[in-house]
């Protein structure tokens, strides 16, 4: 939220927006839809 100059409570809200919108219910369902979509892969996730 810092880098993007907005307040943590703005980020919430427009993930929660955002999870609503794609149907998902958390982190690993988004992490599983960009791996799905090419988005990111499972090798650069397992390195962090």
């Amino acid at each position: 939220s810092e880098q993007l100059n907005l307040s943590p409570k703005t980020v919430n809200s427009y993930r929660y927006r955002m999870f609503s919108k794609l149907n998902i219910h958390g982190d690993v369902e988004l992490t599983h839809l960009a791996i799905r979509h090419g988005l990111c892969n499972a090798e650069s996730l397992s390195s962090q």
